[in-house]
């Protein structure tokens, strides 16, 4: 009987089972289901708020069966929901819903390199669960929102390259798992580093960048004994760089460049043997370049440029056997190039530029390393250019200027293929150029101004030469140029001022199509100007001053559509002034003094408001501020006549009669006053006298009244050449006048100083600072520049 009833309720018990599981597992699905439409529902309301021209999220459509298989969505293994939202670089635009929060098991968000504008949803810190949140490389707005207490399992957060402004969230200090955190390239982010961020145990990386930071570098930062990368460059931090920093034992990447900071740099940092990156740049940094750096074996990349720095480059620095970047321009260093930086068989980047080195270049720079770059200008280096310089087939720029170099140019660089930008400007090289350097196939950017280089100029082996730039004003060549001059066809600025050159300007220099600034000024060029000039030329700026050019003015100067400046002084040019240049839209300074011109003078234009003095020196040139305009029976004019001649005679002896008793007064009131006068001007010390030149008619410079703003109160700038003042002429043209005063041997005539500002002045181009015009006395120069 007992048996019997327990095997009938077997059957039942094990029915009862399975129904209960069937039923949980219904119950389990209708959640799943519930769950999934919910989610559903919130990334619908996220796509709502997203404008995506690209389309990216076109199934994200309700119709599809889940959105764990939409784009950018993943789910758990269970697929019970959403995990991880990735729409990173999808050119979405429009911003982020406050939906995004409703998914609350998600552990990675990403909108990073997108357009999303407005503010971070300030319940994105309730998902509690995330690992990884970036939103970096938007246009975020707004303050970075609290709640960084809720998530306790954070690792990265990167918010970087946005708009936020506000501070640094000091509830940070709760993130114990955070390994990265980057708010850099927000503009408006400010206030103090916290220190809270030093209780961040696990951190690897901060980045807090190009922000406007201020205040100190915490130095409770040399706790985080994980830190690997430290950015804090382009803010305004002050005080000294904290020796604390030295602790980071881990540390390959250190950036504090561009901010205020100021004192030694500490010889702490020369712990940090796992250092491959060090920026000091752009600082005020002082005192000597610490030895124990050279301990930085794994070095590569090392910046010191634009500080205070003094001294001497240690020799202990050549322990820095992997380097391959040296930068110390900007600085007061002194002594001699060192050797085992010449002698360094990794470094291709060498900067040092505007420091007081001196000595000779060592003749081994280049041998052991493929340089790329070297830039030693404004120092005292003297000898000759090292000739391995391209020793290893990568020289991009060499920029020499400003030194004592001498001798001739090596003929190594005229093979140096890899060449893009030579400059060797304001030294004493001399001898004849290589030839071949005018058709290295990537040189753009060639300045030899201001040596002496002899010779002629034979353009005939250039074939298709890159050249871009050509500055060889100021030297000793001669001859004639070329008719080679059109295998130059990308040239957009030529000076050959201030040589010996002479013979025609060649035809086919009108044939450079990009050409806009042309200065053969101050040479012995002869004959008449080429009307090609005027034809395929986009001539902004044109210079054929103090030559012999005869014959006639081109009428076709005067409808180029782009020439602004015109100087044809100092030549023995004929004829008339054509009325085309009257009708110029384009043209802003033009000078024609010194020459044979004859006629009136045309009264529409810019000779409307031009000086007469930019006339000067035609005696047969008449009209407003010159002499009457009469015309005579011949077709030629003057201030004479037949009829005036017969009037002439009277008024010539009461002039004559008048100016004699004028002259008499004059003798007269001077022997009186001789005496009196010199002793005023003895006792009261006058002032230098001042003379001004003018690169624009339409700007007067007075130098009384520019001198009357030189005081400290007008100060906004300050460099090793001169000191920069605001200003207002009296016109109440805003302007900057940079004041350089001169040192007994610049008092001598400095036809360098002339040249430069002639040049200067005459340039008109977007990327070109204009410079209006300058005074300058025996003791001094101011250079008045565009506001």
């Amino acid at each position: 009987m007992d048996a019997d009833c327990t095997t009938e309720r077997l059957p039942r018990a094990f029915v009862a089972t399975v129904w209960f599981f069937e039923l949980l597992q219904l119950c389990f699905l209708i959640m799943t289901a519930a769950s999934i439409d919910n989610e559903t529902q919130i990334l619908l309301s996220l796509k709502q708020s997203l404008i995506d021209p690209m389309n990216n999220l076109r199934n994200w459509r309700v119709e599809e069966s889940s959105p764990c298989n939409w784009t950018g969505v993943t789910c758990g293994n269970d697929s019970l929901s959403v995990v991880k939202l990735d729409l990173s670089s999808m050119n979405f635009s429009g911003s982020l819903s406050l939906h995004v929060a409703r998914l609350t098991n998600l552990n990675y968000i990403s909108f990073a390199q997108n357009s999303l504008s407005g503010e971070i949803p300030s319940n994105i810190f309730n998902i509690t669960g995330l690992l990884t949140i970036d939103l970096s490389d938007n246009y975020f707005t707004g303050e970075i929102p609290g709640g960084f207490a809720n998530l306790k399992e954070l690792q990265i957060l990167d918010f970087s390259n946005n708009n936020l402004s506000g501070g640094i969230p000091a509830d940070i200090s709760n993130q114990s798992a955070l390994l990265k955190f980057n708010l850099g390239g927000n503009n408006y982010l400010g206030g103090n580093i916290p220190s809270q961020l030093c209780t961040l145990p696990k951190l690897v990386n901060l980045t807090l960048s190009a922000s406007t930071l201020v205040g100190h570098i915490p130095e409770c930062l040399g706790n985080l004994s994980q830190l690997q990368w430290l950015y804090l460059g382009w803010n305004l931090l002050t005080g000294p760089i904290p020796a604390s920093l030295g602790n980071l034992q881990n540390m390959f990447w250190l950036d504090i460049q561009s901010n205020i900071l100021e004192g030694a740099i500490p010889q702490e940092l020369g712990k940090l043997t796992n250092l491959t990156n060090l920026y000091l740049s752009s600082n005020k940094l002082s005192g000597k370049i610490p030895a124990e750096l050279g301990k930085l074996f794994r070095l590569i990349e090392l910046d010191f440029g634009l500080n205070e720095l003094t001294g001497r480059i240690s020799d202990e620095l050549g322990g820095l056997i992997n380097l391959r970047m040296f930068r110390a321009y900007g600085n007061s260093l002194t002594g001699s190039f060192p050797l085992w930086l010449a002698n360094h068989p990794n470094v291709n980047h060498i900067s040092l530029f505007q420091n007081a080195m001196s000595g000779i270049i060592p003749e081994t720079l280049g041998r052991y390393a493929p340089l790329s770059l070297l830039d030693l200008s404004t120092n005292g280096f003297s000898g000759a250019i090292p000739r391995q310089l391209c020793h290893g087939g990568a020289l991009s720029k060499l920029i020499l200027f400003s030194n004592r170099l001498t001798g001739m140019l090596p003929e190594s660089l005229g093979m140096c293929q890899s060449l893009t930008r030579l400059r060797l400007e304001m030294n004493s090289l001399s001898g004849t150029i290589p030839q071949a350097l005018f058709a290295l196939p990537s040189l753009n950017y060639a300045t030899l101004s201001q040596n002496r280089f002899n010779g002629t100029l034979n353009f005939e082996t250039v074939k298709a030469s890159a050249l871009i730039v050509l500055h060889l004003w100021d030297n000793l060549v001669s001859g004639t140029l070329k008719p080679a001059l059109r295998s130059l066809q990308s040239l957009q600025i030529f000076s050959v001022s201030n040589n010996l050159l002479y013979g025609v300007i060649p035809q086919e220099l009108g044939k450079l199509s990009h050409l806009f600034s042309l200065d053969l000024s101050r040479n012995a060029f002869s004959d008449r100007i080429p009307p090609g000039l005027s034809i395929y030329t986009q001539l902004i700026n044109l210079n054929l001053s103090s030559n012999l050019l005869s014959g006639s003015i081109p009428s076709g100067l005067g409808v180029m559509v782009s020439l602004k400046t015109l100087d044809l002084s100092k030549n023995l040019l004929q004829g008339s002034i054509p009325t085309q240049l009257a009708s110029s839209s384009t043209l802003e300074s033009i000078d024609l003094s010194y020459n044979n011109l004859s006629g009136p003078v045309p009264q529409s234009g810019i000779f409307l408001h031009l000086n007469v003095s930019f006339l000067r020196g035609n005696p047969s040139l008449c009209g407003k501020g010159l002499k009457v305009c009469i015309a005579s029976d011949d077709g030629s004019w003057g201030n004479t006549s037949k009829h005036s001649d017969k009037l002439a005679t009277p008024w010539a002896a009461a002039g004559s009669a008048i100016f004699a008793t004028l002259f008499l007064i004059v003798c007269c009131s001077y022997c009186y006053h001789k005496k009196y006068i010199g002793k005023i001007r003895h006792e009261q010390h006058c002032e230098d006298s001042w003379d001004s030149i003018s690169f624009q008619q339409k700007v007067h410079l007075d130098s009384e009244n520019i001198q009357s703003f030189l005081d400290e109160n007008d100060v906004i700038g300050k460099g090793i050449s001169g000191t920069v003042y605001r200003c207002a002429l009296k016109d109440g043209v805003r302007v900057a006048v940079k004041r350089i005063r001169k040192n007994e041997r610049e008092q001598i005539a400095d036809r360098g100083f002339i040249a430069e500002m002639e040049i200067l002045g005459t340039l008109r181009h977007r990327n070109i600072v204009q410079l209006l015009g300058c005074c300058f006395s025996e003791k001094e120069s101011l250079l008045v520049i565009h506001a």
